[in-house]
């Protein structure tokens, strides 16, 4: 946001902690109930919210990381690596086009009928961990995403695996 003269800002919407579901037990590799810290920020650009970011972490990770700072400036990821030691290596994400919720859609301000980019991350550590799973909303209007692709010859490794 700030290469584009943006000024990025969040807000953060919740941060408890709180027994995994199913779904998040799988994607962190956790017992069912296992304790997951979740954090819901409204992440905005000059003000005009540009997404609804979802992060789940293993509270065994990260115990106590909700009480000492303050996620509507702080980074997630520098608290995970300077206080606690957990080094982010690698990610799968999937990227989808969808319909927001009632919710969403009232949250990031969106017109009737505009889609989202959805997108759902699992962040690994160095010991291929997962470390956080994160859902992540962004407006349809007001986001792009770019990419760059490389060795465009070669097949990419799940591509070999079809």
């Amino acid at each position: 946001m700030a290469n584009k003269g943006l000024r990025p800002t969040s807000r953060v919407l919740h941060a408890a902690v709180r027994a995994a579901d199913a779904e998040t037990a799988v994607r962190l590799s956790v017992p069912l109930g296992d304790e997951i810290v979740v954090l819901t920020r409204l992440r905005m650009a000059n003000e005009k919210p540009i997404a609804i970011e979802t992060a789940h972490l293993r509270h065994a990770l990260c115990p106590g990381i909700l009480a000492g700072h303050d996620f509507a400036s702080e980074s997630l990821y520098q608290v995970l690596q300077g206080q606690y030691g957990v080094r982010l290596v690698w990610a799968r994400q999937v990227i989808a086009a969808r319909i927001p919720d009632t919710s969403e859609q009232k949250t990031l301000g969106l017109r009737a009928r505009i889609p989202v980019l959805s997108l759902v991350r699992v962040p690994f550590d160095e010991h291929d961990q997962p470390i956080e799973y994160v859902r992540s909303c962004y407006h349809g209007e007001r986001y792009q995403l770019h990419t760059v692709l490389r060795d465009l010859g070669q097949p990419a490794a799940d591509e070999e695996k079809r």
